[in-house]
């Protein structure tokens, strides 16, 4: 059967609830008769929240079966790794499972929903499994979308973060930039520029909106790049963006050696009244 009959079937029908209704039965696996799947999207797990979920399990037991396929040596895992990993720390030996037909592109669309519904991918992650579809199945971004209940841009977007320089996309990874930060970069030419302006976004802690007006000013030579903070200035921004946030409106320092003005903006009377009742009481 090919990939593209076999995804037709629906995905999120293969991804049981608990308790099974219809016709699935719950069989009880012994732990080393289930084997990790390779479509499994995700190259990271957090031990720590293994360690938690390993707590929950000895206190109740697994609540939802896991989800797993035949194949030739053994039975594979679809959906429900951290419940295998947590059910084998918590000491179990057997664990409730439900035995579906499914190919390997349903088998890596099921891993990827699991994860993408319990936001446990990182957006590289997520970028790779879509990569990992369009390769191994052939199918277009307007398909996996489809299949996977998102629009086409979105899909796009995240394949995207996939053209970045190494050192980049392990910062998206690791969360110290996001996938914003990673698509503003991408208007950058040449590897070397998007590394340079990734190092000081991390450095000076730029959000994705300030990441967007450097590099559109850089694109339009408005702006030369700017060295690391230093503590002074990195606690004045702090301060600028925590006025910013209590008061709702634009908010400046402008300093001079020692000495400096702070600027609140405002566009009516009304906006006016409001800061300065802030700022008095």
């Amino acid at each position: 059967m090919s990939a593209r009959k076999a995804l037709g079937k629906g995905i999120a029908a293969l991804i049981p609830e608990f308790p099974a209704s219809g016709g699935d039965k719950i069989l009880s696996l012994a732990l080393d008769e289930v084997l990790s799947s390779p479509w499994q999207p995700r190259r990271q797990m957090d031990p720590e929240k293994i360690t938690e979920l390993a707590h929950s399990i000895q206190e109740s037991g697994v609540i939802q079966p896991i989800t797993v396929r035949r194949t030739p040596a053994g039975f594979e895992l679809v959906a429900g790794e951290r419940r295998w990993r947590a059910a084998r720390e918590a000491g179990l030996t057997h664990v409730p499972a439900i035995v579906r037909e499914v190919t390997d592109a349903e088998s890596l669309m099921l891993s990827l929903i699991e994860n993408i519904q319990r936001n446990d991918l990182n957006p590289l992650e997520e970028a790779q499994g879509y990569a990992r579809i369009a390769e191994e199945f052939h199918l277009s971004q307007e398909e996996i979308a489809q299949k996977m209940g998102k629009d086409r841009a979105t899909v796009a977007n995240f394949l995207r973060l996939l053209k970045l320089p190494e050192e980049v996309r392990k910062e998206i990874q690791k969360g110290t930039l996001s996938a914003g930060h990673g698509r503003s970069l991408l208007a950058l030419e040449g590897a070397p520029a998007q590394r340079e302006i990734a190092r000081l976004i991390i450095s000076r802690g730029f959000s994705v909106r300030a990441t967007e007006e450097l590099i559109h000013r850089l694109k339009t030579g408005k702006k030369k790049i700017a060295g690391p903070l230093t503590p002074l200035e990195a606690q004045i921004r702090h301060v600028v963006e925590e006025l910013k946030r209590k008061l709702r409106v634009r908010v400046e320092i402008k300093s001079r050696g020692k000495k400096g003005k702070l600027v609140i903006h405002f566009s009516s009377e009304e906006e006016l009244a409001r800061v300065v009742d802030q700022i008095l009481t």
